[in-house]
């Protein structure tokens, strides 16, 4: 996985939420082991023409199910949020993923299972120093921006 923008953000609620830009749902399922239980509560995607909500969908499921879902049935996912072994995973429109967890170390370990160690030791000092902001990995190095709206106006 190769997220075009990182971010690790602490709540007022004490919570830290690390997110990743460009990246799909079930990139993000992946993390997790495929037998992880994941506790839906908000879903949106079409299927062709058809609209699914959380209500066609079930409830309780593993990882493994729901990443063979979203590769199997040409869904295009607009809006995910689920429970996964104490992480609140939510996804908008299959290129957003943030993912809430308890505390810093989850948010580091984290890292490492969705970018792989060498990704997450090189943007650990630059997430670690810039928290709130938003950092995207340019030609080696890492290019820092204050706000969301100042990473969309990049270009």
């Amino acid at each position: 996985m190769n997220p075009s923008c990182y971010s690790l953000q602490p709540t007022q609620e004490g919570r830290f939420v690390r997110y990743l830009g460009e990246v799909s749902t079930a990139q993000c399922l992946a993390a997790f082991a495929s037998t992880e239980r994941v506790d839906l509560s908000v879903f949106g995607a079409r299927s062709g023409a058809e609209w699914l909500t959380a209500d066609e969908m079930p409830k309780t499921e593993s990882a493994g199910w729901w990443i063979s879902r979203l590769e199997d049935h040409s869904l295009c996912v607009v809006d995910f949020t689920a429970a996964i072994a104490g992480v609140v995973l939510s996804t908008h429109d299959d290129g957003e993923a943030a993912f809430s967890v308890d505390t810093m170390a989850l948010a580091w370990r984290l890292l490492v299972q969705l970018v792989g160690a060498p990704s997450a030791e090189a943007l650990a000092p630059v997430l670690g120093a810039n928290l709130g902001s938003y950092v995207s990995p340019v030609n080696g190095s890492f290019t820092v921006y204050r706000s969301f709206e100042a990473y969309l106006d990049r270009a």
